[in-house]
């Protein structure tokens, strides 16, 4: 409802009693049922004492002057009046100066507030008394502002399981975790942003919005537990209405501001840190063991604000929250944008739910910052670059590098002695970078020098797996029994099972392994990682884990392979399994007649489903 306007002239404005449009200081809207009334038809409220101010406390802030019309209150309403007042911006301190007699000047000169309703809505005001954001509140460049965009940040709910790592028939207990999240545009579609390990193992994934109660289902599209990122789709259209995509911004400089935006642990609510850029470069990603460009800030990031975004000051993502620094204070890690653009391009086109993952060159490396050695292998006082010591025989690029090239540059960028290269002022990164922008099937310019002539070679770069991979995620794990022996293939997870210092506790013939290249493709550690006590394994528990190296004099070069060879095998009297040790290997013997038998008494009595993984069976059509 709108309400009349009060006029005041320019002559009446400079009156003797002082100034005329003084604000009102009022912090809460004052009630007007509370103070109209009297003959008179006005009142006034003056200070805390409720004594009449005097002309020196007018202009103090504490002093709240509240007059009205006791007529318009009673056609209004002294609810709607004082609402009106309350909510309005436009609300001033008013002195009319009017009357001529001594007593009518003294009342009048009492400061009066009078309400100038004018044609515009008044902001609401929250339970605590609170001005709502407005649209009006965004940048004048149409960027969204911090506080807007945090309304596209979603609570992130995950209910995981994953299989036990020596015995991957079974799982581990269920477990509930939480995360953030936050909508993105990919392919002109809505979805969601979050990290891996928010998702991993999920057997159930539920959303929430932010200041709603309600949760939504939701389904994985893509994940890479490699960079740490997954999409996340809701197949409820209701869920989308209202939620903006946040645009992406640029690449940030050392300490430009940023705010991390999430639901952290010690409240249910969203969560809003703001910090600086002190640190940008390569870190390892934990969730992985991957060493990818990372960005480091000092606002609080704590478990829970996974998956949230990382703001500028206008409102546009420049990264992803995933990981903290826990034997420090106020270090937290953010996934910046170039990681972020190649997961949403890297699509796997024979799985979209996965990527192709980044690419390597295939080599080992040695600075150069030996003058000796730089002089020995004739580069001049201005060269500088990296020794090539390893080449890995599985990618392409074997057949262009070798031992002993000295690489200079990289598709342009001078690699330092350090293996390094200059990106802007105070900042430098490791040259595995310049290589992990690249997608799988591109290729790379280096400039190298090898036995005194310079080479400028094109190499094709592609992804590299290791030969103990460092993860297990969202995948069951291969395994299968026979003769009472269980044979897994080994990853860095299953040597993690000795502890904390597992790298000083588990055996030295496994450890060794970390860190390989496969030297053929396929190729995988298969160990035998338990033996079940019978008369037919009697004397072969001594020899668990120890890796697998033949089965009747075939190499065995995967788990995969390995059950080939046993089905092949399984019609001869016996089989013959090599075992490798450092002081000299070993060799177990199995008979194929009983080992059957075995098999079905060890599957009773250890309630174990099957004796193969079901990627196993289907080798055979099972």
């Amino acid at each position: 409802r709108s309400f009349p306007s009060f006029f005041i002239s320019r002559a009446d404005m400079a009156h003797p009693c002082g100034p005329v449009g003084l604000p009102v200081a009022a912090s809460s809207p004052l009630s007007f049922a509370a103070v109209v009334g009297g003959r008179t038809g006005f009142a006034c409220r003056a200070n805390a004492d409720n004594h009449p101010p005097t002309p020196q406390q007018r202009p103090q802030p504490t002093m709240v002057a509240v007059a009205a019309c006791s007529t318009l209150v009673a056609r209004v309403g002294t609810q709607a009046f004082s609402a009106a007042a309350g909510a309005s911006s436009k609300a001033v301190l008013l002195i009319p100066p009017l009357a001529r007699g001594r007593r009518r000047r003294q009342w009048l000169r009492k400061a009066f507030t009078v309400c100038r309703c004018v044609a515009t809505v008044p902001a609401a005001l929250d339970l605590h008394g609170r001005s709502t954001r407005r649209d009006s509140d965004d940048s004048p460049n149409n960027a969204l502002s911090v506080s807007r965009a945090s309304d596209s940040v979603i609570k992130v709910f995950n209910a995981q399981s994953s299989p036990r790592t020596a015995f991957p028939w079974s799982f581990n207990g269920q477990q509930d975790g939480t995360g953030s999240g936050f909508c993105v545009e990919v392919d002109g579609r809505k979805q969601l942003l979050t990290n891996a390990h928010v998702v991993a193992d999920s057997v159930f994934v539920e959303l929430r919005r932010s200041g709603e109660a309600k949760r939504y289902v939701a389904t994985r599209v893509r994940v890479s537990h490699e960079c740490d990122l997954a999409l996340l789709d809701v197949a409820d259209p209701k869920f989308w209405d209202g939620l903006q995509p946040l645009p992406f911004g640029t690449m940030p400089h050392l300490q430009d501001e940023v705010n991390a935006i999430g639901y952290p642990v010690g409240g249910d609510g969203i969560s809003m840190t703001k910090g600086v850029i002190s640190r940008i470069g390569i870190q390892t990603y934990s969730h992985s063991g991957k060493g990818l460009l990372a960005i480091q800030i000092d606002a609080a990031i704590n478990p829970g604000n996974s998956g949230g975004p990382a703001l500028n000051n206008e409102g546009r993502v420049v990264g992803v929250s995933f990981q903290a620094q826990t034997q420090s204070q106020n270090i937290g890690y953010v996934i910046p944008l170039p990681i972020i653009d190649h997961f949403l391009n890297d699509a796997d086109p024979n799985n979209p739910f996965k990527t192709r993952g980044f690419c390597s060159l295939g080599i080992t490396f040695q600075g150069l910052e030996n003058a000796q050695m730089r002089h020995c292998l004739g580069m001049t006082q201005k060269q500088t670059g990296i020794l090539v010591t390893a080449v890995s025989p599985c990618l392409q690029a074997a057949n262009l590098l070798q031992c002993g090239d000295v690489i200079l540059s990289l598709d342009g960028k001078e690699i330092d002695n350090d293996g390094t290269f200059s990106v802007a002022q105070k900042e430098r990164l490791l040259f595995s970078h310049l290589i992990h922008l690249k997608y799988s099937g591109d290729t790379i310019e280096v400039q190298l020098q090898r036995d005194g002539a310079q080479h400028c070679l094109h190499v094709p770069v592609e992804p590299l797996a290791m030969l103990l991979p460092s993860t297990q995620y969202d995948a069951p794990m291969p395994y299968f029994l026979y003769g009472g022996l269980l044979f897994l293939p080994l990853s860095q997870p299953y040597l993690k099972l000795w502890g904390d210092s597992w790298e000083a506790n588990c055996p030295k013939d496994l450890v060794v392994l970390l860190g390989l290249w496969p030297t053929k493709p396929g190729e995988e550690a298969v160990i035998l990682s338990h033996v079940y006590p019978c008369e037919e394994t009697q004397g072969y528990t001594q020899y668990t884990e120890y890796r697998v190296v033949s089965v009747n004099g075939s190499e065995v070069i995967n788990l995969a392979h390995m059950y080939e060879l046993v089905q092949q095998h399984a019609k001869e009297p016996y089989l013959r399994i090599e075992l490798a040790k450092r002081t000299g290997n070993k060799i177990v013997i199995l008979d194929t007649r009983t080992a059957g038998e075995v098999n079905t008494a060890v599957l009773a009595t250890h309630r174990i489903p099957a004796a193969a993984s079901p990627d196993l069976l289907a080798l055979e059509g099972v």
